[in-house]
C-alpha cells in the first residue's frame, strides 16, 4: 500500500491482470465437480433437466460467493485463495497439460515426444507439484492461524 503509485493508471493494468485470470479460470475449474454433482444427482434423469442444471450451477455460484463474502477481508481471503489455487489451478494450469501431452503424444517414436520436450514436461511437473504441496501446506497453515473461521470478521 504505497500511496504514490496506488493511483497510477499502471496499478489498475496490474490489478486486472491479477483478477482476470482467476475470473477466466473460475468456470474452469467449476465445471469437473459440478458435472460429478449433477450426474450423482441424476439431473438428466429428472423431468425438467435444463432448469435442474440451471438451478444446480447457480446454487454453486451462489455458494462461492456467499463463501468470498465470508472471507471478504484480507486476512482471510488471502490464504483461501492459497488453498484453492494450489489445490486445483496449479492441476489445470500446469500439472494436467503436460500429463494429458505425455499420454496423448506418447514418449519416443515418430510422433512422440523427444528426449528434451520429455526433460521439460518432468521439470514442470515436478515443480508444480511441489508448488502445489508447499502452498497447501502455508495456506492451511495461515488459515489455521487466523484461529477459529472466516465468519468472525
Amino acid at each position: 500500500e504505497t500511496p504514490e503509485i496506488s493511483e497510477l493508471p499502471m496499478m489498475r493494468v496490474i490489478k486486472a491482470a491479477t483478477i482476470l485470470p482467476m475470473i477466466f479460470t473460475y468456470p474452469l475449474v467449476l465445471t469437473p465437480p459440478e458435472a460429478a454433482l449433477e450426474r450423482v444427482l441424476g439431473v438428466d434423469e429428472r423431468p425438467c433437466p435444463r432448469l435442474c442444471r440451471v438451478g444446480l450451477r447457480s446454487l454453486f455460484v451462489v455458494f462461492t460467493t456467499g463463501v468470498a463474502i465470508l472471507v471478504r477481508t484480507r486476512e482471510h481471503f488471502g490464504p483461501l485463495v492459497d488453498l484453492v489455487s494450489s489445490c486445483t489451478s496449479t492441476f489445470t494450469a500446469f500439472l494436467m497439460p503436460c500429463v494429458f501431452g505425455l499420454r496423448l503424444r506418447g514418449i519416443g517414436g515418430e510422433r512422440g515426444v523427444g528426449r528434451l520436450e520429455l526433460c521439460v514436461n518432468i521439470f514442470v511437473i515436478v515443480a508444480a507439484s511441489t508448488g502445489a504441496i508447499f502452498g497447501t501446506i502455508q495456506a492451511v497453515e495461515a488459515l489455521s492461524a487466523l484461529g477459529g473461521g472466516a465468519a468472525t470478521r
